[in-house]
């Protein structure tokens, strides 16, 4: 029964240091020589399941050693086995009563255990103990939520951070979405904005790391209230670290309001990242009509020619939505490039686009757009009359800003010319506009122009223009 019992406490131990040297670059001389020590003492087949380091106790040192040192060994490989047997034997001994020292009722003494948990960590991680390390973990989620002094609070969240930043070093990265996943619980419902700062930038120290888990974890509690300008602020420094994440979450966030959110944060870090076009354009025709918009408003906001290239390709869009962004977008690139883009956008049959190309020209338009600008006041459409006259007092208002003999010219004949029929082509609205719009320019063929529109008896043309000429000659 001794042997039996021997045997399998020698079959553990085998276990342990069979995971443990196969890291080691001696594995090739110091597994056989355990095997022999394992066959010596009657374990026919040694057993690879892992070792319960509360059975490596200190008597099994001396059956592996003696035999260990007939083969040959060096002493310090030894003595480090030795240890290593001895620190896993009292490793979960420490650990609870760390465990209840964490819980304590003294404060003090709570702050003063995490640095142990941390430095615990690392042992473990050697000894390849990670049931241990997940007891950690559990142990720190479990009194975050009971914790009240801050200041222990803050040392439990910043010790979390440290480990999985550990655990991300050492290749343990599942492990350390753990620690993600328990800073996240506290995320979503903490409103004390002290605490949620830690939580914020422990996450974001994490994410630095090369954990994405966590920086998506950021990005998406973006819609709190609470953490919002915490995490904008946190996430916005990061430039071409975070804007590939955050335009990827506008296209798999639904809630509107945290897209908006996300959409801002992606303006505001588009700006400081200066091949920002690199992860812009490959979203520009995602198949979410959306996404594309949100794209055009982005470029909008950095506004400069690598913005006007990708605008250029979307501008003729198949969803009028995304077109109407780009229209405004363009409006925002002052170059005679993004003027020709608006110019073909008088054409488009989507009125709030049309719209959005006239509102950017009122602003950046040159004598270039005047001539397609009558085309578009002339042209009658299948359009309501009510949206018809909506795109002619804009144009109208475009031409009166840009000045000049043409524009004075499409003014006069807005004002006066008629169908065979013998009525005015415009109704009396645009051509009170047109007056409007000459009696801003001083030139010699305006006032002309007024001249004429004032002897329009019993209209009210002829009664605005007369108003006109008349202040006019006052001043």
């Amino acid at each position: 029964k001794k042997r039996s019992a021997k045997s399998q406490q020698l079959s553990r131990i085998d276990s342990f240091l069979s995971k443990f040297i196969d890291k080691s670059k001696r594995k090739g001389e110091l597994i056989p020589a355990i095997r022999k020590s394992m066959q010596k003492a009657g374990v026919e087949q040694t057993s690879l399941t892992y070792l319960s380091g509360s059975e490596a106790r200190k008597e099994f040192i001396e059956v592996i050693e003696k035999d260990l040192m007939r083969t040959g060994v060096d002493s310090d490989s030894l003595i480090g086995i030795r240890n290593l047997i001895q620190k896993n034997a009292g490793i979960e001994d420490l650990l609870k009563s760390l465990i209840d020292l964490l819980n304590n009722k003294n404060e003090n003494i709570r702050g003063n255990v995490v640095q142990s948990f941390v430095d615990l960590v690392e042992k473990l991680i050697l000894l390849t103990r990670m049931d241990l390390l997940k007891l950690i973990l559990v142990a720190f989620s479990e009194r975050l939520g009971r914790e009240t002094n801050k200041e222990t609070f803050i040392a439990i969240v910043k010790g979390l951070s440290a480990i999985a930043v550990k655990l991300i070093k050492e290749g343990k990265g599942l492990l350390s979405e753990q620690v993600d996943d328990i800073l996240n619980t506290y995320l979503k419902i903490l409103e004390d904005t002290d605490k949620l700062q830690i939580i914020i930038t422990a996450l974001s120290t994490i994410g630095d790391s090369g954990d994405q888990k966590a920086m998506k974890q950021l990005i998406y509690a973006i819609n709190r209230d609470a953490a919002y300008p915490i995490i904008n602020k946190e996430l916005v420094k990061k430039g071409e670290k975070i804007l590939p994440l955050l335009l990827h979450s506008m296209k798999a966030i639904e809630d509107k309001i945290t897209r908006i959110r996300v959409l801002s944060l992606a303006i505001d870090t588009a700006k400081i990242v200066p091949n920002y076009d690199k992860y812009v354009s490959m979203y520009y025709d995602d198949p979410k009509w959306y996404v594309r918009r949100n794209i055009a408003i982005i470029l909008g906001e950095v506004a400069d020619k690598k913005a006007l290239d990708i605008l250029a390709k979307m501008a003729k869009d198949k969803n009028s939505n995304v077109r109407i962004d780009v229209m405004q977008s363009l409006g925002k690139i002052e170059s005679e490039d993004s003027e020709i883009l608006l110019i073909e956008g008088l054409k488009d049959q989507n009125k709030e686009a049309v719209i959005q190309a006239l509102i950017a020209l009122r602003k950046t338009g040159t004598p270039m757009c005047v001539f397609a600008l009558k085309e578009l006041i002339e042209k009658q459409t299948f359009m309501k009359k009510e949206k018809i006259l909506e795109i002619q007092k804009r144009g109208i208002a475009v031409l009166c800003h840009i000045g000049g003999n043409d524009v004075i010219n499409i003014l006069r004949k807005v004002i006066f010319d008629k169908t065979i029929l013998g009525r005015y082509k415009f109704s009396n609205e645009i051509r009170l506009l047109s007056v409007e719009g000459l009696g801003k320019m001083d030139t010699k063929v305006a006032k002309q122009i007024l001249t004429r529109a004032s002897w329009l008896k019993n209209q009210e043309v002829g009664k605005r223009a007369a108003e006109i000429i008349k202040r006019a000659t006052l001043i």
